[in-house]
């Protein structure tokens, strides 16, 4: 029953965070929250992520947690069984961490490998912690998946702005 309720808290957090969080915040949340062991954590967090409940983009020594379109589905069917002191302690938690996480990655891509040997990306781009696109795309290798993630990286705004435009073209 504790493990769900942590699974719970995760997504709420995620949810109201409105924006990737590191698992480093996700950690002292949950850990200072009720005494879970580390290791604990990490099992409930990879069990989300496996579940595709949540998504992740490591960069460097920094590992960023999302919240899957699976996610937002839990939450609008649960988001009635998070108790009032959880949703009291997820936003006094974000109000105090409010400039780290705005701080967070505005432009995310993540891949994963298909059961056919194809890879789907998923690219976000967030304005002002506002979801300014969400896509998913599939390529055939790893290779077009990484160069594909290092451009969106690195020029999201302009291939966002490009898309728009030939879509209301």
């Amino acid at each position: 029953m504790e493990e769900i309720r942590t699974k719970l808290s995760i997504l709420y957090l995620l949810d109201e965070a409105k924006g990737p969080v590191s698992v480093s915040l996700l950690s002292e949340y949950i850990l200072g929250k009720n005494g879970m062991d580390y290791f604990s954590f990490i099992k409930i967090l990879h069990e989300l992520y496996d579940d595709d409940f949540i998504g992740k983009e490591s960069e460097k020594a920094r590992t960023l947690y999302y919240l899957c379109p699976e996610g937002v589905n839990a939450m609008e069917y649960y988001r009635a069984d998070v108790p009032l002191f959880e949703k009291e302690k997820a936003k006094k938690f974000l109000d105090e961490h409010s400039g780290e996480i705005a701080d967070m990655r505005q432009v995310l891509c993540d891949h994963s490998k298909n059961r056919d040997g194809s890879y789907t990306l998923r690219l976000q781009l967030r304005k002002d912690r506002k979801l300014m696109a969400d896509m998913y795309l599939r390529t055939d290798n790893m290779a077009k998946a990484d160069i594909a993630c290092r451009n969106w990286k690195e020029r999201a705004g302009e291939i966002y702005g490009a898309l728009l435009d030939e879509l209301i073209r």
